[in-house]
């Protein structure tokens, strides 16, 4: 028996889910055979008969939802508030994300690690697996990480990172749909059970924040302050290791995934060195197929003052500068992707371009 246990983390609350994680469980009993064993941590109360495909199961729907962070933290400037960004010719645009409703489901993510951990060593194991549930392997590329785990490291890290302007110099992050580990890295953790556990965890590990893709490699830090570890960092995106595997094909609707809905973005020009008021109209497809979108903004007598219809490539951005004249202004944005046709409906004043959520910083 091989010393490294396949762990698959899931959240089985449909038939869609379930079935990704059947086809997963497939792929790997192909690859791995059956000097592998595989467990399964499930958050949902549901299994859809695939306990009984698996050698170990773990259920961990009690996992809660880390909610707020608390003022303290937020007053002492330690947060690290989650945004996304788009790298443009003439700046970047900032979408800063709200403080819940998005990563919410960290610690949840944090305990299958450590739950994994303490199963792989009560079952004989040294070292652990980890995949999520919604990963299609190209089978090539699964032959080649497994021929990397048998070379029997402390830690295969993938995805190891810095991004962003606004993360901390000593932070950096790594991708965590794929992990491989030993036991010895999540020594002395202990299962997460509330709010307050998650915090302290946070001033433990010194990150304030609730990405798990910044929360794992703090812990490592902090381990490796009384621990000595051997492995392997692949940097760079995992896609582009692996770009014929699908990784998190699943995706529930939420902040995370709506983060580019409402097209264009209302959001405040740093850095513009106009004497007038103005705001942005940030347009960003960040999906792979068309958009279109129709935008109208009038002022509180019904005039219109800008009137724009677009055709956006994926992957494209425009940038649009409106003066900001009036004491309120009313935007309609209609978005279409094929037959899908959403709309939205804005008021604009000074105050909601200031407090906006999104920044466009222009360069210097």
């Amino acid at each position: 028996m091989k010393n490294t246990l396949i762990t698959i983390d899931s959240y089985l609350s449909d038939e869609d889910r379930a079935d990704a994680c059947r086809n997963l469980i497939k792929q790997i009993r192909e690859v791995f055979g059956d000097e592998y064993e595989i467990l399964l941590i499930n958050k949902s109360n549901k299994d859809f008969g695939l306990q009984k495909e698996v050698d170990y199961y773990y259920n961990l729907s009690n996992s809660f939802m880390v909610g707020y962070p608390p003022e303290e933290i937020l007053k002492a400037d330690r947060y690290e508030r989650p945004y996304v960004y788009v790298g443009t010719g003439l700046g970047v645009c900032e979408n800063w994300l709200p403080y819940t409703g998005v990563t919410d489901h960290v610690a949840g993510i944090y305990n299958s690690f450590v739950i994994s951990t303490k199963i792989s060593e009560m079952m004989g194991y040294t070292h652990v697996f980890k995949i999520e549930y919604d990963t299609i392997f190209d089978m090539d590329e699964l032959r080649d990480i497994k021929n990397d785990l048998e070379k029997g490291k402390d830690y295969i890290f993938y995805g190891v990172r810095k991004e962003g302007e606004w993360a901390k110099s000593y932070h950096y992050l790594m991708d965590v749909h794929i992990v491989a580990y030993s036991n010895k890295l999540f020594e002395g953790c202990e299962i997460l059970k509330n709010d307050n556990d998650y915090w302290e965890l946070n001033g433990k590990i010194n990150y304030y924040g609730k990405w798990i893709e910044y929360v794992i490699p703090s812990v490592f830090e902090y381990q490796k302050k009384t621990h000595e570890y051997e492995g392997i960092e692949y940097e760079g995106y995992l896609r582009s290791k692996y770009p014929k595997s699908q990784f998190d094909i699943i995706n529930g609707a939420g902040g995370w995934t709506e983060k580019w809905k409402s097209i264009p973005k209302i959001c405040y020009m740093k850095g513009d060195k106009d004497e007038n008021f103005n705001f942005g109209l940030f347009y960003w497809n960040d999906e792979d197929n068309g958009l279109n979108t129709n935008v109208i903004i009038k002022n509180e007598d019904g005039e219109v003052i800008y009137d724009k219809n677009l055709n956006i490539n994926p992957k494209t951005y425009i940038i649009d500068k409106v003066y900001l004249n009036e004491e309120k202004l009313h935007m309609t944005k209609i978005n279409q992707r094929g037959q899908e046709v959403e709309e939205y409906n804005e008021v604009i004043t000074k105050d909601s371009v200031l407090n906006s959520n999104v920044h466009f910083k222009l360069n210097d």
